[in-house]
């Protein structure tokens, strides 16, 4: 099943996104989401991370940042997923 969703990006800016949910027998990239909320971070904060330093590229991440992101994106594909009354 694919949906579509908007993250503002800032100054009037917003991004479109496919996602596909998960589903039994479906083999989706287990980070897919997790890049590309990592990807909007970057652009609205100029690629710099909450110290001021460049953002390292998501694939070299350590494994518990990367875990960090799916967690994050996970809670909250489960919240618009139950809004949806799929939940």
């Amino acid at each position: 099943m694919q949906n579509m969703f908007s993250i503002y990006l800032g100054n009037g800016v917003y991004q479109n996104f496919r996602t596909e949910m998960a589903m039994e027998g479906n083999t989706v990239d287990k980070y897919r989401l997790a890049r590309i909320a990592y990807a909007a971070y970057g652009k609205t904060t100029d690629f710099k991370n909450f110290q001021g330093n460049p953002m390292p590229e998501f694939s070299v991440l350590p494994d518990k940042i990367k875990e960090a992101w799916l967690a994050a994106c996970e809670a909250v594909e489960s919240d618009v997923a139950a809004d949806m009354g799929r939940g």
